[in-house]
């Protein structure tokens, strides 16, 4: 089993000890993987190999740089990398939303989750910069 995986099923801890799934963040961009999944299932197959695989692997990615972070690792940086891949997923819905192929209703759902996740992710890329200058470690813009 490679590293990578043996890392997902154990559940990695940061450096505090706590296990990265323990996140609230990671939990809810779990939550919107799942759904956005089912989502893009159901498309009709003009969008659900473009817009919705897009979607699909945006968040797939926000996780991926979620548990990085969670483990220490360029915490700004996968942090950043996250919040970008979630933008990117809002823009792929509202561009199925513009298309009329994913009702209003759903959107705002989808909307709701993204915006959570990219909240908590700003205030967690805020708290690793300002932790970083109290230690004295220049951050980057």
């Amino acid at each position: 089993m490679s590293g990578f995986a043996k890392t997902l099923l154990e559940g990695a801890s940061d450096k505090s000890g706590a296990p990265f799934n323990s996140l609230p963040v990671y939990g809810a961009a779990y939550r919107l993987a799942v759904e956005a999944t089912q989502m893009a299932s159901r498309l009709e197959r003009n969008y659900r190999y473009s817009l919705g695989e897009d979607i699909r692997k945006g968040v797939n990615h926000s996780l991926v740089y979620i548990m990085l972070a969670g483990k220490g690792e360029d915490r700004e940086g996968n942090i950043h990398s996250a919040r970008i891949s979630m933008l990117e997923v809002q823009l792929n819905l509202r561009l199925l939303n513009d298309l009329k192929v994913l009702p209003d209703k759903r959107y705002v759902v989808f909307l709701d989750m993204t915006e959570d996740i990219i909240k908590q992710l700003s205030n967690w890329e805020r708290s690793e910069r300002q932790r970083a200058s109290a230690a004295g470690v220049p951050s980057p813009p």
